[in-house]
């Protein structure tokens, strides 16, 4: 539990990484804008201790999760006094994921949550617009089980059987190895790789950058959904409203050579008529099928 007064001990927040305290604290301070006493403290074991005068400075960083460190995620959890740090579990975090593949219509909180519980716990859903795009980005916010390989890919049928694999891409995810999916590593210092190249292997790689997200949109916020496609939804609505009207006089300048065009044309066929866009540090998963309501969703690595 938290310290319920802050003038006599400050917030904490305990942390797992591999990397120098002075280092960590000095880049922290500057990411964090510098939060009123804050300090922390090395247990040893890469596992540090954050501490925080005020509760509103540890809520803003817990909101921001995950946080990266020289490109490393960090795994923060929050300090309960009655724990041992040594047995702190830092096996999970959040994660948003980006589910490509669905057709705009089906792009809703409901199914969206329903793959998934595919994948971990969720913990939120939501759709977000693209600038000056129609198509839409569903994500899903997972407490992320990071002792396991990523996932690449959710195959999911509907109701006419027809199937689709959706790929899954993932926001502020921070280095991961290309050959096993596991985050905290590269395939460069992967013992599975390095073990297959000891054989007269070859350096495979069945994972890569493109599970990263390199499109994020705007939340879209407490609209309802449109389930008929024959209608326009919430998103397209704001982008024919960030569109700015053309001004008058403007459209009466096209006007003008529209119909000067048209003269002009009409003595040119005259004339040839009479010549002729306060959280870090993965076994394989099999596919399997699990079935939700009406639709089935199957899922597969």
């Amino acid at each position: 539990m938290v310290e319920s007064s802050a003038r006599f001990s400050p917030y904490r927040s305990s942390l797992k990484i591999i990397k120098q305290q002075g280092t960590l604290e000095a880049a922290l301070n500057t990411i964090w804008r510098q939060p009123e006493g804050f300090r922390i403290l090395d247990h040893g074991g890469n596992k540090f201790q954050f501490f925080f005068k005020d509760e509103i400075e540890l809520l803003n960083v817990e909101k921001g999760v995950p946080w990266l460190f020289k490109n490393y995620i960090l795994n923060l959890k929050r300090w309960k006094e009655d724990s041992i740090i040594n047995d702190v579990e830092f096996s999970h975090v959040p994660i948003w994921v980006q589910l490509w593949g669905l057709s705009e219509q089906c792009k809703t909180k409901g199914l969206g949550k329903r793959v998934g519980e595919t994948l971990e716990k969720v913990m939120d859903v939501a759709v977000f617009s693209m600038k000056g795009k129609k198509e839409r980005i569903l994500k899903i916010q997972i407490l992320l089980d990071i002792t396991k390989p990523l996932r690449r890919k959710i195959r999911i049928s509907g109701s006419n059987n027809k199937i689709i694999d959706l790929q899954l891409k993932y926001v502020r995810i921070g280095n991961f190895c290309y050959c096993c999916g596991c985050i905290g590593h590269e395939i460069r210092a992967c013992s599975e790789n390095l073990a297959n190249i000891a054989q007269g292997g070859e350096e495979e790689a069945e994972w890569g950058a493109w599970l990263r997200a390199n499109q994020f949109g705007r939340r879209v916020e407490d609209q309802k959904e449109n389930n008929n496609p024959n209608q326009p939804n919430a998103a397209q609505e704001d982008i024919d409203k960030q569109k700015k009207p053309i001004p008058v006089n403007l459209i009466r300048e096209f006007a003008s050579l529209f119909v000067q065009d048209q003269n002009s044309q009409i003595k040119q066929d005259d004339q040839q008529v009479q010549s002729g866009q306060k959280m870090l540090i993965i076994e394989r998963n099999k596919g399997g099928v699990q079935k939700h309501g009406k639709k089935e969703i199957k899922t597969a690595t």
